[in-house]
């Protein structure tokens, strides 16, 4: 009886970096070796699905160049902890770019629906939506230059912790 192979193989899928893990590839038993590989902790050029299902690949604490899928549909690029250059979905549906603790560009959503760009603990030029409906720009620790909605409706600029040089709605409705 052949033992399962502990490393991967040159056998193995070229991609595929599989150490103290359990690859479908690496069983010596195997007849075939699948399209994709289940690689944790290493780096991934090819698919993984956790909890999803992916289509194209994920990398996490990686660099990523593809799709990834984390407990939702992603059709575009995701990139956690890296630069992000195409979209992001997290327990959400984004239709554009999300980036996080990144320089964002595009749109961003966070548990809510986005329709312009978020920037979150960096400089922010166009909208954000924070628990709620912004029709216009929101930044939270930046320089606001524009509206803020947090937890209310704001018909004018709100800045928190910045320099304000219009209207504040906190926990209120302006008339």
């Amino acid at each position: 009886q052949r033992k399962p192979e502990t490393a991967c193989s040159s056998r193995l899928h070229a991609a595929a970096d599989c150490k103290q893990q359990t690859c479908k590839q690496q069983t010596a038993s195997s007849s075939r070796l699948q399209a994709a590989a289940d690689c944790k902790q290493q780096t991934c050029k090819q698919q993984t699905c956790k909890q999803q299902t992916c289509k194209q690949q994920t990398c996490k604490q990686q660099t990523c160049k593809q799709q990834t899928c984390k407990q939702q549909t992603c059709k575009q690029q995701t990139c956690k902890q890296q630069t992000c250059k195409q979209q992001t979905c997290k327990q959400q549906t984004c239709k554009q770019q999300t980036c996080k603790q990144q320089t964002c560009k595009q749109q961003t959503c966070k548990q809510q629906t986005c329709k312009q760009q978020t920037c979150k603990q960096q400089t922010c030029k166009q909208q954000t939506c924070k628990q709620q409906t912004c029709k216009q720009q929101t930044c939270k620790q930046q320089t606001c230059k524009q509206q803020t909605c947090k937890q209310q409706t704001c018909k004018q600029q709100t800045c928190k912790q910045q320099t304000c040089k219009q209207q504040q709605c906190k926990h209120q409705t302006p008339v």
